[in-house]
């Protein structure tokens, strides 16, 4: 994803830790991850006006895994959220 979305991202730091979740097998189909991860990193940089750090961070639970990403912008408006699912 980050192929992907690179050149808008080159005013941002990207930090990415996905040791813990190097050598853990994941079934899914990449196309459609991908595309989540593209999402999420346009929306965060929007969200920090192009500036900042974006973090991305992948943990083991259980048989599970989650990757979070995380960016420094305002967050999302109040009277937004609720039509948020």
């Amino acid at each position: 994803a980050l192929d992907l979305v690179g050149h808008q991202l080159k005013t941002m730091k990207v930090t990415k830790n996905f040791s813990e979740i190097k050598d853990f097998p994941v079934l899914i189909e990449k196309t459609s991850l991908i595309k989540v991860f593209v999402n999420l990193f346009v929306n965060s940089l929007h969200a920090s006006d192009g500036h900042g750090e974006i973090e991305v961070t992948g943990r083991v639970r259980g048989e599970s895994i989650t990757v979070e990403f995380r960016d420094h912008g305002p967050g999302i408006p109040e009277d937004i959220l609720p039509r948020i699912t």
